[in-house]
């Protein structure tokens, strides 16, 4: 596989500077960048190649100071960040937007800080709720991207039960075991293991590694 990686050491997308190749997973590459602002991230080269990703996030930061007050207007006018007033689907954008750009917001690192961003578009507030009401959106659902390292966009957004959500993280679950990385799902059968036991060990709270390489009892017991 690494003999068919498109070496991109040294190449500049946006304010993203190419520095090593990270890993490879299936098919793709991942690869350690540096922005201009000066953080590190990890981003898959796909997304680097197609416009996708031009920064760690702070570029989306910079047309969102550059833009607030045009947004502001536009987004003031929908009603639905009225106080006391404040629509469910209102309540989601915005922290989703706040992840993604807002340092001091504690899931930054989660999101923002792994250089997942929200596409210029969804930056108004209108055009997010049209897309949402478009696709599926119901009060029961919450806004889950497909691929967990991801962005925010149209193409890698869909409406899911909470349930779905965490099925959805849990299966993207990347575990690195002696240099090879892996879905939790892939490692529990690389090692023959049931992944219905490697979720319920995860959901326990117990280690990853030890999760996908402790084989199951035979006789009773937890698993």
């Amino acid at each position: 596989m690494a003999g068919k990686v498109m070496d991109l050491t040294g190449h500049k997308f946006g304010k993203l500077t190419v520095l090593k190749l990270a890993y490879t997973k299936n098919g793709n590459a991942y690869w350690h960048c540096i922005c201009e602002c000066g953080a590190n991230k990890i981003i898959k080269a796909r997304y680097m190649k197609n416009g996708r990703t031009k920064s760690c996030g702070c570029y989306f930061s910079e047309i969102k100071a550059r833009d607030m007050a045009i947004l502001g207007k536009k987004n003031a006018t929908h009603g639905d960040s009225r106080v006391g007033k404040r629509s469910r689907l209102y309540s989601l954008w915005v922290p989703m937007i706040q992840q993604c750009e807002n340092k001091n917001t504690t899931n930054y690192m989660n999101y923002g800080g792994r250089g997942i961003s929200v596409c210029p578009e969804w930056h108004n507030y209108m055009v997010f709720k049209e897309w949402a009401l478009s696709n599926g959106y119901a009060d029961n659902l919450s806004v889950d991207r497909i691929d967990v390292n991801g962005n925010y966009c149209p193409e890698n957004c869909r409406w899911t039960t909470m349930k779905e959500q965490n099925n959805n993280k849990r299966n993207n679950l990347f575990i690195t075991i002696n240099g090879e990385t892996k879905t939790a799902a892939e490692w529990a059968d690389k090692n023959g293991i049931p992944r219905t036991a490697v979720y319920a060990r995860l959901e326990r709270g117990m280690d990853a590694i030890i999760a996908v390489t402790k084989p199951v009892a035979v006789y009773g017991g937890k698993l």
